[in-house]
């Protein structure tokens, strides 16, 4: 999400990279701010919880991006990032403790914490090549539907990045080209929120299985660890 936000800002919204990446703490500042506060708050409530709190509200601000058009307000975009920072700082800590605690041997929890770290930077590296794939193929796609990129539609999503300078440089909106790019940049981008809202979502659902799983698995291990105690009563 982060990566590609700037692709909206500056061929479409026009703002300066600057500009952009002060837009972009938002997001950034809202991860660490609630994944301290998530840290805290696992003191004293379980971490399933904020595992489905967590994938909500990062389902809800893939889901509000992907309602953005060209036309909405800086502002907007702003909240959406707060909303979808959030989600995703709480995730951070809570996904670590329930690693722990579904760890059942001490083999099994020396080694858990360092696996999930590694996997989770290996799903962030293929997330970005996933994402630049999407919004690749979506601007591609985009540009070969008007006269005026078709011929070289290949080319310009080839080299999307500088693109995106040649077109936020561009004097005004009154520019057919200008307009074109801006929209097929849109619609590209807009794909891969679709995308990760369709992902977060899966997650949301995979969570909720998992927690009922997890509670008839608590369940099975008390009843059996009842059964010796009331034979022992018994006796």
């Amino acid at each position: 999400m982060i990566f590609m936000l700037p692709l909206w800002f500056e061929p479409i919204l026009k703002l300066d990279p600057i500009i952009s990446g002060a837009l972009l703490s938002a997001c950034t500042l809202a991860m660490v701010l609630f994944a301290v506060v998530a840290s805290i708050i696992l003191c004293y409530i379980s971490h399933i919880w904020l595992i489905l709190a967590g994938w909500a509200l990062f389902v809800a601000g893939m889901a509000l991006l992907s309602a953005t058009t060209t036309e909405t307000v800086v502002v907007i975009f702003v909240r959406i990032g707060l909303l979808a920072g959030a989600g995703f700082g709480i995730l951070y800590p809570a996904l670590k403790v329930a690693v722990q605690c579904d760890a059942t041997t001490d083999d099994e929890t020396i080694h858990a914490v360092p696996l999930q770290g590694f996997f989770s930077t290996i799903g962030q590296c293929f997330g970005i090549a996933a994402g630049s794939c999407v919004f690749l193929n979506w601007l591609e796609s985009s540009l070969r539907r008007s006269d005026l990129t078709l011929d070289h539609a290949e080319e310009y999503a080839r080299d999307a990045v500088s693109l995106a300078n040649t077109v936020a440089q561009m004097p005004n909106s009154r520019n057919e080209l200008q307009a074109t790019l801006a929209a097929s940049y849109g619609y590209g981008v807009r794909w891969v929120w679709i995308s990760l809202c369709i992902i977060a979502g899966i997650a949301l659902l995979l969570s909720l299985v998992f927690v009922k799983q997890g509670r008839r698995n608590s369940q099975r291990r008390r009843s059996r660890r009842s059964l010796p105690e009331a034979f022992e009563f018994a006796a």
